[in-house]
């Protein structure tokens, strides 16, 4: 749950970055959307989809905190489909636990 509200509030404080342009106005429109349906909680294959992006969240700090690679998945975002933009932060997650990057055994 903690890591649910860390990633909403990560996505709301992104959605109040606008510089004006109609892009960055229907981006901040879509992330603000996404971070509605996290707290919502109806959609069960979004919220099992939140919890890949562990390897972003700060226990210490209760902070999402996005790598490179995230940041750009996240301002590339346009669509309209949370699951989406939520699968592919979870491909690009840093390992969880195991003190090793992604892809490595």
């Amino acid at each position: 749950m903690a890591l649910r509200d860390a990633f909403s509030r990560f996505l709301r404080k992104g959605s109040g970055r606008s510089s004006g342009d109609e892009s960055d106005s229907s981006r901040a429109t879509a992330l603000n959307d996404l971070a509605n349906d996290i707290d919502a909680g109806e959609d069960p294959e979004l919220l099992v989809l939140v919890e890949r992006l562990e390897g972003y969240y700060d226990p210490a700090t209760d902070e999402f905190v996005p790598t490179a690679v995230a940041v750009e998945t996240i301002e590339a975002f346009d669509g309209d489909d949370a699951r989406e933009l939520v699968r592919a932060l979870g491909d690009a997650a840093p390992a969880s636990g195991t003190g090793q990057e992604p892809g490595q055994s």
